[in-house]
């Protein structure tokens, strides 16, 4: 049906208001006009949407339906203006962001802390995703931003860090062991559509060996409690492994190259995404 929008917005008003003149008031029109719009949505939909009774307006069954899906849209309407508003100004709006466990942790939350502190305006809506996922939805402009782990090819890429892998093992494990004894040994690690399982995998297959999850985990954190329990060993940036007494790090002759988080921008272009952009590039400059 060809209905304005204009017009369910008025009798959005009036139902929630119960009243014609306090709509009226709202929406700067007068009685007359709403009674008129009224009037055009019941013809238009063949339905009855008010009683006027004696002690003011009430809904019909049919106008309640009306009102119950009105305030919904009407509602995320509204915020959606306020979103688009937000980004009209530096200091205040909404950046989404899509982030690895990996990542935040290595970077992105100290980003974030440092950041809020000069722009305590800027709110952040964070969701976890692996590295796949993570670019998939910053394609669909789900989010505006995404910090992901390498290895990945993206020419619209940029590195803020690097790090190393290392290997860890509880008190059951030895400190070293040939390549081929690594590969036979239990192992704990992200799930096989992962960036870091495939780049393990990568490693152990170039060397004719394979790379097998025994126990699959869906973050990071999730590795060092189990390694702890010596259920497995597990490959986990050196950086996270702090203080933890019952595991040690395991040597071998795999060659295990830096990484790097990286940050990948999305296509809208926005005031207050590319400030907090700006103020990564500052961050990483040289001294």
């Amino acid at each position: 049906m060809d209905i304005s929008y204009d017009y369910y917005k008025a009798f959005y008003y009036i139902a929630r208001e119960k009243s014609f003149t306090k709509a009226a008031s709202i929406l700067l029109t007068s009685q007359p006009n709403l009674s008129r719009i009224v009037r055009i949505l019941e013809d238009t939909l063949n339905v009855k949407l008010l009683n006027r009774e004696k002690n003011g307006l009430s809904l019909t069954d049919e106008g309640i339906i009306l009102y119950q899906h009105l305030n919904i849209a009407i509602k995320e309407i509204e915020n959606a203006e306020d979103i688009l508003s937000d980004r009209l100004k530096e200091d205040i709006g909404i950046i989404r962001i899509g982030t690895t466990e990996t990542a935040l942790n290595l970077y992105l939350a100290r980003i974030l802390m440092e950041y809020h502190n000069i722009k305590p305006n800027i709110r952040f809506k964070i969701t976890n995703y692996n590295t796949i996922d993570a670019i998939k939805v910053l394609d669909l402009n789900l989010i505006d931003l995404a910090f992901v782990t390498s290895p990945i090819k993206n020419n619209n890429s940029k590195k803020v860090l690097e790090f190393k892998d290392i290997i860890i093992g509880g008190s059951n494990f030895n400190n070293s062991y040939s390549l081929t004894e690594l590969s036979k040994l239990p192992k704990i690690g992200l799930s096989s559509n992962t960036v870091s399982y495939k780049y393990y995998s990568d490693l152990f297959n170039e060397k004719g060996l394979s790379y097998d999850i025994d126990i699959e985990v869906s973050t990071v954190s999730e590795i060092i409690p189990l390694v702890e329990k010596n259920l497995g060993i597990a490959f986990i940036p050196k950086s996270l492994v702090k203080d933890y007494n019952m595991i040690h790090e395991i040597k071998t002759d795999l060659d295990l190259k830096e990484r790097q988080v990286l940050m990948l921008k999305g296509n809208f272009e926005n005031r207050i995404t590319n400030s907090f952009i700006n103020f990564i590039k500052d961050e990483n400059k040289p001294n």
